[in-house]
């Protein structure tokens, strides 16, 4: 068993490239990296999602590989207070975006352009990942994430359908 208190480390770059599409309007494609320090594992990413989630499951490994794995239960509980970082992010994850956005966006406008809720529809899904470890990388990686975009999409139809389903009922 590894020592109880380990460190993980990463750094977090951003690229970005400018240029003028055949109208002449300005376009703008941000790519990142994100390395793990201690090993030097990597990610290349279009969507900040996987960098979380490639740290996510980082740290995630890191609790795994420092507890003792002849103890399922401890095993376990040692996971779900792991995943508690998580929960806590997450529900900071969405504001912070969002606002990094629309400080991005005030100058020009863009963001008041955009259908209700369409920057937190591009941001929000990256929790929905089951908390199962993923192995999963590259293309695979990407698939998933598409899969995902493509799941939200459908819970949300159906939930809009429940509210009114439950509106409905509620009247008669």
């Amino acid at each position: 068993m590894k020592p109880q208190r380990e460190t993980a480390s990463f750094v977090l770059r951003f690229t970005h490239d400018i240029w003028q599409d055949t109208e002449g309007q300005p376009r703008v494609e941000w790519r990142g990296h994100v390395c793990r320090v201690q090993d030097g594992a990597e990610l290349r990413f279009k969507e900040l999602a996987e960098a979380v989630l490639f740290i996510k499951e980082s740290l995630l490994q890191l609790t795994k590989d420092c507890v003792p794995t002849t103890d399922q239960a401890y095993q376990e509980k040692a996971m779900q207070e792991s995943f508690k970082l998580w929960e806590r992010f997450a529900q900071n994850y969405i504001h912070l975006i969002v606002e990094a956005i629309q400080q991005t966006a005030k100058p020009s406008g863009a963001l008041q352009k955009q259908p209700g809720g369409a920057a937190e529809q591009v941001v929000r899904p990256w929790w929905l990942l089951p908390s199962s470890e993923l192995t999963v990388g590259g293309a695979d990686q990407a698939h998933l994430h598409q899969q995902m975009l493509a799941l939200q999409s459908q819970v949300e139809a159906l939930s809009s359908k429940v509210a009114q389903l439950e509106a409905a009922n509620t009247q008669s």
